[in-house]
């Protein structure tokens, strides 16, 4: 009787071993997971900074300023008008989107310096290689 009773508290002592380490794998797996995903995120905005700003350079320079406040409006959206040499636009920006301004850019550029794909991918690998 007495074996029967440190079989099963040594069966369940190693059954929650088990659980806690499987669960401890999952939930690295997952760390790490995220922070792979975030790390080329973040490679990727600095890429397209980085190339959106080559262009910018190119075609002399850029100068892009948009106040999103209004007195007294407190909406998430704002209607705006934008005009870049013959071109006007009226788009809506979210307030809370840290890259508006590199998305409008991104806009206007493209008529005048499209994207250039293989530098792009230069700048994107030329910086994830030194991880």
């Amino acid at each position: 009787m007495k074996r029967r009773i440190i079989y099963v508290i040594i069966s369940v002592s190693m059954i929650s071993i088990v659980a806690n380490q499987t669960h401890w794998v999952v939930n690295m797996y997952n760390s790490y997971e995220k922070e792979i995903v975030l790390d080329i995120n973040t490679a990727i905005e600095k890429a397209v900074y980085m190339e959106v700003t080559e262009r910018g350079e190119r075609l002399g320079g850029f100068f892009a300023y948009s106040s999103y406040t209004e007195d007294g409006d407190t909406s998430r959206y704002v209607k705006k008008t934008i005009t870049g040499g013959d071109t006007i636009v009226n788009v809506v920006i979210d307030r809370q989107d840290p890259n508006a301004n590199l998305k409008i850019i991104q806009f206007i550029l493209n008529d005048y310096a499209s994207l250039n794909i293989s530098r792009l991918n230069e700048i994107f690998f030329s910086g994830n290689a030194e991880r």
